[in-house]
């Protein structure tokens, strides 16, 4: 039960501070590699899987995790950029 009640407080406390600023760094653990990037690159799409990263999975230290080639991921991060 603790568990739980402080993965659901690291959860409001990213989305809340996410909410905030756009320019808010994420780190993402992309299959092992930690990718750096901000709120505003991952929201640029609206209403898709990616913007909406608060459901994604976490490691054991609460980073958010995707299973991608972190090579792709990044390349696909760079044309979100503006």
């Amino acid at each position: 039960m603790l568990l739980l009640l402080s993965i659901l407080l690291i959860h409001y406390n990213i989305n809340h501070n996410l909410s905030q600023s756009n320019d808010t760094a994420i780190k993402i653990n992309v299959a092992g590699e930690i990718v750096w990037t901000t709120y505003s690159t991952l929201t640029y799409i609206p209403n898709t899987k990616l913007s909406d990263f608060g459901i994604w999975p976490r490691d054991r230290n609460y980073n958010t995790f995707l299973d991608f080639l972190p090579n792709l991921f990044k390349d696909f991060l760079s044309q979100l950029r503006r």
